[in-house]
């Protein structure tokens, strides 16, 4: 494989990354924003599911919902048929916010895909769900080898 190929890849990758990080609006960060995204439409969600949807341990979520509360964005009420259970519900005032943000990203969205054109961002899409696909087989392939190495080593 092409070596200079796979350094332009991880560059571009790192500074696709850097500027997906840098995405705050109105004092709201991406993960905030992707979780209100996801309880928008709910009567309420579990904190556990949060957690397994997003991929991410319970305090960290515990930590974000923290934090939204904070700025009334969303409620927490213990579950009452389980009172071990957390519900979580988006506010008015978290839906506003959320619906701000959403209109400003389809914006950028919007302008940077009509620079791009249709047709290249249709190709660009495409091309980035087959590597994102094909990237992660491979990182699954990898996990299971060090993990049979790891065995193979006890």
């Amino acid at each position: 494989m092409n070596k200079e190929i796979s350094e332009r890849l991880m560059r571009a990758q790192h500074r696709f990354m850097k500027i997906q990080r840098s995405i705050s609006f109105h004092g709201m960060s991406k993960s905030e924003f992707i979780l209100l995204e996801m309880i928008r439409n709910k009567d309420g969600i579990y904190v556990s599911e949060i957690a397994k949807a997003l991929r991410i341990t319970p305090p960290a979520v515990s930590k974000m919902l923290r934090c939204l509360e904070k700025k009334e964005y969303i409620q927490r009420q213990v579950d009452a048929k389980d009172r071990r259970n957390t519900i979580v519900k988006i506010t008015p005032k978290g839906d506003r916010a959320r619906q701000n943000i959403q209109i400003q990203m389809e914006g950028l969205l919007n302008h940077t895909i009509e620079q791009m054109g249709e047709k290249q961002a249709e190709k660009f899409i495409s091309l980035m769900e087959q590597f994102n696909e094909l990237f992660y087989e491979e990182i699954v392939k990898l996990k299971k080898m060090q993990e049979e190495q790891y065995e193979a080593d006890f």
